[in-house]
């Protein structure tokens, strides 16, 4: 997982096997092997945070939805911006 990790903070764009694979020197193939193994993810993302910040102090989570459309037909719930 840590060479996994090192990898994506290389680029930015869509996470695939084929971009994952152009950035490092492992197979898109062997990526997706990977992907078939369990890793838990909360988990991994609670330890984390726990070793970063103790139990005493405030924590908060946010999610970046910048991959979402936000303008014209594609905002949900709104019309165009003007």
């Amino acid at each position: 997982m840590t060479y996994l990790f090192s990898v994506l903070i290389m680029f930015q764009g869509r996470v695939t096997y084929t971009n994952i694979s152009r950035y490092s020197q492992l197979s898109q193939k062997r990526y997706y092997r990977w992907s078939k193994k369990h890793f838990d993810y909360a988990d991994f993302n609670t330890q984390l945070l726990l070793e970063v910040f103790p139990l005493e102090s405030e924590r908060i989570a946010a999610i970046d939805a910048s991959f979402i459309s936000k303008s014209g037909k594609h905002t949900q719930g709104l019309g165009y911006f003007i």
